[in-house]
């Protein structure tokens, strides 16, 4: 599973969304960013946490 940032235009906020396939009225929604009032702000941390958990799912175990 990867998870990707997508920005809610309508109302100003960042969600952290997954790449699975959902049956019919579920969301893929995972997380919504509401930290700050700043869209770049909460851009960049949803990107970071996005980045750590796709790069922790493409880690061979060990």
């Amino acid at each position: 599973m990867k998870l990707r940032p997508i920005l809610n235009t309508k109302l100003g906020q960042w969600r952290i969304c997954h790449d699975q396939w959902c049956e019919r009225g579920e969301t893929s929604i995972v997380a919504t960013i509401m930290t700050t009032m700043n869209e770049k702000a909460d851009g960049m941390l949803a990107q970071l946490i996005c980045d750590r958990f796709n790069s922790f799912e493409e880690t061979p175990p060990p």
